[in-house]
């Protein structure tokens, strides 16, 4: 049986530690990897590359990118929802 690899989005500081921090995550890492849309399902990957939960993502890459480096406050009202809900996602 062969394994469907997700696209993935780093993971940064406090949600990276483990992955019971994961649902309490709102803020993407520096990275994304692989080709991705809003409602897709990524990979949620800590700074040592391993994956520490799967979920459905609520950004595309573009406002992603936009987002990186702000805190939730300095943002948009509608950019400020979690990129990966906790209700959306499986811990590995």
């Amino acid at each position: 049986r062969r394994h469907r690899r997700h696209p993935g989005i780093s993971m940064r500081g406090q949600c990276a530690r483990s992955s019971n921090d994961v649902g309490r995550c709102s803020r993407p890492g520096s990275q994304m990897s692989g080709s991705f849309h809003a409602g897709d399902v990524v990979a949620l990957v800590g700074p040592d590359e391993r994956t520490v939960a799967r979920g459905v993502v609520a950004y595309d890459p573009s406002e992603l990118d936009f987002m990186i480096g702000f805190s939730t406050r300095q943002l948009p009202q509608d950019l400020q929802r979690p990129v990966v809900h906790a209700d959306d996602l499986v811990r590995i």
